[in-house]
């Protein structure tokens, strides 16, 4: 399956790089993406667009309620903390009669869509004070900033 997954990227003119082992990147429309074939899986299917968002731009609570809204928002795209960065994931199970030049169109452009929530997520929460939060927002806010500084004393 990975042979024609990468036989699909070719004909829909993506030019893939392997790193070494790792997956594959590529490039579309000047944003950076990641093709993570799963070896002990060849019908799950996962693109990134890696380091949406560095975990240090915003204080911990924001940075939580960044990825709560575009986990919350979107249906197939995920965010997940790599490192010390917010990553986009679009992940599935591929079916025998899958179209894969449509369906990889379809999730490097659901990707595209996501980053751009994240980037009006980020604007909004750059002019956003706790402050400024509902009550409720700010006890969950608060709940996830405790839970997380618990961890890092663990």
């Amino acid at each position: 399956m990975k042979n024609s997954i990468l036989s699909a990227f070719d004909q829909l003119g993506f030019h893939l790089k392997d790193i070494d082992g790792l997956g594959f990147t590529f490039n579309h429309e000047g944003l950076h993406y990641l093709y993570l074939p799963n070896e002990s899986d060849e019908q799950f299917l996962c693109i990134s667009l890696p380091s949406v968002c560095n975990a240090d731009y915003f204080d911990i609570p924001k940075y939580c309620l960044l990825a709560e809204r575009l986990n919350s928002s979107l249906k197939y795209v995920k965010a997940y903390t790599l490192g010390s960065s917010l990553w986009l994931f679009y992940e599935r199970a591929l079916f025998a009669e899958a179209d894969l030049n449509a369906l990889l169109l379809h999730m490097v452009g659901s990707l595209e869509k996501a980053l751009r929530l994240a980037r009006q997520l980020i604007d909004e929460l750059d002019s956003t004070q706790l402050a400024d939060c509902d009550a409720e927002s700010k006890v969950a806010l608060l709940r996830l900033s405790a839970n997380l500084n618990k961890k890092d004393l663990s």
